[in-house]
């Protein structure tokens, strides 16, 4: 079965089961698909996991994704990725965190990447209607060129940013910026989502998900990019 429909049949079986279940856990799952026939054949799919689990102070929180893309019988994109963060509330403003990013993408230039990282977060924004959260700090991460097979391994700079905004009762608009950068590369990873509510828990989104590495294979393209229309339903 390919990975990605697997982590489809994983994301569906995960959203049936009841929020009750373990009430330290919290989450959601996004499932987007689209199919165009006629004078070109294309279809894509982004499926996506993310749980929450809070234990005394600790947070923790991680994410698993898969997203495919083929035109006329031809792939066009093809990752997985799993992210992981765990943090410590030093106040009511900043806390201590530590995470990592694992990341398969044979559209990227680099056959996998994986990052560890750690530092510090402050919120500015809090409360109401908008959130801020600023994140940086150091960070480490080894890379495996597409092809050629060579293993990079380099210290990193850490920086991230998370917007969230509720626009309405029903209408949320989240931003997420992340940079890692080294001697070697720089990856940059931005997404913008919005989601309204239609019933309950589940919500009609869209997201428009970019990266960039500075420096890749030759013929190999620096900028991926997915716009995705879907599901989404918190549990």
């Amino acid at each position: 079965m390919p990975k990605a429909h697997a982590l489809g049949l994983l994301l569906l079986s995960a959203l049936a089961l009841p929020a009750q279940a373990a009430k330290d856990w919290r989450g959601e799952g996004d499932l987007a698909y689209s199919q165009v026939s006629g004078n070109s054949d294309a279809e894509s799919l982004l499926a996506a996991l993310e749980l929450e689990l809070a234990r005394g102070r600790f947070e923790h929180r991680a994410r698993l994704e898969a997203v495919r893309a083929s035109e006329d019988g031809s792939r066009t994109a093809e990752s997985y990725a799993l992210k992981e963060r765990s943090r410590y509330p030093l106040d009511e403003h900043r806390y201590g965190f530590a995470g990592t990013r694992l990341e398969r993408n044979r559209f990227s230039g680099y056959e996998h990447q994986a990052t560890v990282r750690a530092g510090f977060g402050w919120i500015p924004l809090a409360g109401g209607a908008t959130r801020l959260e600023l994140e940086a700090g150091p960070g480490w991460r080894t890379s495996e060129e597409q092809g050629t097979g060579d293993r990079l391994h380099e210290v990193l700079a850490i920086a991230s940013a998370a917007l969230r905004h509720q626009w309405s009762e029903t209408t949320t608009f989240e931003v997420q910026m992340d940079v890692e950068s080294g001697r070697d590369n720089t990856y940059l990873e931005g997404v913008a989502g919005l989601a309204v509510r239609v019933d309950g828990n589940l919500s009609l989104k869209v997201t428009y998900t970019a990266k960039h590495n500075t420096d890749v294979p030759p013929d190999t393209v620096r900028t991926d990019t997915l716009l995705a229309v879907g599901l989404n339903y918190a549990f």
